[in-house]
């Protein structure tokens, strides 16, 4: 396995992770039905995980200007194991984020850890994948979970070779694919977004999303945002010292991959963000979901990912731009994010996990964003990981409504059907 570099993602990944490392780790929870493995099971579970997805062996090195992955044939795989054990009763989702975010994981090692969560239920634990976003982004995350569980292996990472093409002449080829994000974030958080986090987790069912689906010509991932657009659209919290506020449009930032993990190995970033408007003051629960299959059109996925090697090859200038930039406007940036919302999507319905009962995503969370849904699409069902600052009133109500929002549109769905 040779040495790669890092792409220019990755290297504006390591400059964000530097600035604020807790914010910029992304993992996978797997809910299993089961006694407790033993420790040597676990170590070989890892050890084999390792042996089908050799990105597990990259680790970074060199200055971030120069740096590079490269395969560590002596990985101790006692440091990427971790346990916690939780209180009876304890909530495994609040904890697997927790874990994910605060464990720290240091630059001389791969970027990577496995904990294991138990005690909370008797014949119950929890897995938990913790990587860097500056490693893996999501869809590499699942080509490595897709290895792992259908013994297929993962091919080592290729080295990258990019383009000659100079910078300039990537930068006018880029312009006119360029979408400005929304200057005016109209939907804001009625609170301060500093209070903790808190995690939910939503299961919709997958023949009712794929019901719509198929009656409406969208797919499932614009179903479930449809379903996310009504439950912010009810959602009515309550400001302080003032009357309910029903939310308008809203602004979405959602991380799009340019492939699916497995022709990079794996490894690195190689996404971009589709800046999105919603129509939460849209009163039609089909207007809805025909507005966001037009945003969400493979169309636009497909403008948004025509540059991907221009960007992959972008050298350490515009990272250092980036960090610079970031440093000067982190206030601002914080008060301008804090009234936006992160939604991705991530297919892993082309395997199974077995005895598992649930499987969710742990995104990164940049900045104060207003709040973050990020699902998984499973072969059992669609799971979404709800994450908004806890101190938001009415904040519980927020799974619900995503339920009840997937409800009231396949009740709309049905009656044009019959019409």
């Amino acid at each position: 396995m040779e040495s790669v570099p890092a792409n220019y993602v990755d290297r504006t990944m390591l400059v964000l992770h530097r600035l604020d490392e807790p914010n910029w780790y992304i993992g996978a929870g797997i809910c299993y039905a089961g006694a407790l493995p033993s420790h040597e099971h676990f170590r070989r579970f890892v050890l084999a995980a390792i042996d089908a997805a050799p990105v597990l062996r990259y680790r970074r090195i060199g200055p971030i200007r120069k740096a590079k992955w490269v395969p560590d044939d002596a990985i101790d795989v006692d440091q990427h194991i971790e346990y916690h054990r939780l209180p009876p009763g304890g909530d495994p989702y609040n904890a697997a984020m927790r874990a994910i975010r605060y464990t720290s994981l240091p630059m001389d090692r791969p970027l990577w850890k496995v904990h294991l969560l138990h005690g909370y239920k008797t014949g119950e634990y929890t897995l938990c994948y913790q990587a860097s976003h500056a490693f893996q982004d999501g869809m590499s995350a699942m080509a490595t979970l897709r290895a792992v569980m259908t013994g297929v292996p993962l091919r080592p990472p290729p080295v990258t070779r990019y383009p000659g093409r100079s910078t300039l002449c990537g930068v006018l080829r880029t312009l006119p694919e360029l979408r400005p994000y929304p200057s005016d974030p109209r939907w804001r958080p009625p609170a301060d977004t500093t209070g903790a986090v808190l995690f939910r987790v939503v299961h919709l069912d997958l023949d009712t999303v794929q019901e719509i689906a198929t009656r409406t010509d969208c797919g499932p991932a614009q179903v479930t945002l449809a379903a996310v657009t009504g439950a912010m659209h009810h959602w009515n919290p309550r400001r302080k010292g003032g009357p309910h506020r029903r939310p308008r449009t809203f602004n979405v930032f959602m991380p799009t991959s340019f492939g699916d993990g497995r022709r990079n190995g794996g490894l690195g970033t190689h996404s971009g963000i589709m800046p999105l408007v919603l129509p939460g003051d849209e009163p039609s629960p089909y207007r809805r979901l025909l507005a966001i299959r037009e945003a969400v059109s493979l169309k636009n996925v497909i403008s948004l990912r025509r540059n991907q090697a221009f960007v992959d090859g972008l050298g350490f200038p515009p990272a250092r731009i980036v960090e610079s930039v970031m440093r000067l406007t982190d206030p601002m940036a914080s008060i301008m994010t804090r009234g936006h919302i992160a939604f991705t999507m991530l297919p892993a319905n082309s395997f199974e996990i077995p005895d598992a009962i649930d499987l969710f995503i742990v995104p990164p969370l940049p900045w104060r964003i207003g709040a973050y849904f990020n699902a998984v699409h499973s072969s059992t069902g669609i799971t979404i990981g709800c994450g908004m600052n806890g101190d938001l009133p009415d904040v519980d109500q927020v799974p619900d409504l995503i339920q009840d929002a997937l409800t009231e549109l396949h009740d709309a769905t049905v009656q044009l059907a019959r019409r």
